[in-house]
């Protein structure tokens, strides 16, 4: 998990978020019983409007089309949640998340962040 590292992935972690009870939103997602992916939404438990999306697929389940589905059902979660937008980071080494992540319609500012990521952004439509 080279390029995906919100918090420590230790059993503890594990234990907190899973009785987690705030304002940001933690996934999973599972096919035919086996997880495939973790995904979050955080930012409003700081008091951020716009919050921050991360996610993380395994790899021997990458470009399948399930990192697409999984942004596109967290994309639908901020926005019933009355978020405008979304923000994501990615390493500019990671080619393959970022062009998925173009696609999808984030627009990527020229300059990386301090912590040496791009910075994009997404404009969510109206929940209805």
């Amino acid at each position: 998990m080279r390029n995906f590292h919100p918090h420590p992935f230790t059993e503890n972690e594990a234990r907190r978020i899973a009785h987690y009870a705030g304002h940001d939103l933690y996934f999973v997602a599972s096919a035919c019983d086996e997880t495939v992916g973790y995904g979050m939404l955080r930012g409003w438990d700081a008091g951020f409007d716009t919050p921050s999306i991360g996610i993380y697929i395994r790899k021997e389940k990458r470009g399948a089309g399930i990192g697409k589905l999984f942004m596109s059902h967290m994309h639908a979660a901020a926005a019933e949640r009355g978020s405008r937008a979304i923000r994501i980071k990615v390493h500019p080494h990671n080619r393959q998340a970022h062009k998925m992540y173009e696609r999808m319609g984030y627009e990527f500012r020229d300059t990386l962040e301090p912590d040496g990521q791009l910075l994009g952004i997404l404009q969510l439509p109206p929940y209805q």
